[in-house]
């Protein structure tokens, strides 16, 4: 699986190619599955069981 470096620097390729309506919460989506501490850092565990 990928970092959250890459996440986030495929959603900066993004952001220059197309518009979005708000950016800061592209990116803290697409950094946010990362953020927790080891087996727990993906949300579908803590929302889907």
């Amino acid at each position: 699986m990928a970092s959250s470096i890459i996440h986030l620097a495929v959603t900066n390729e993004l952001t220059k190619r197309y518009e979005f309506k708000d950016e800061g919460r592209l990116k803290f989506g697409a950094i946010l599955p990362d953020a927790g501490n080891g087996n727990a850092s993906h949300l579908k565990k803590a929302t889907w069981g």
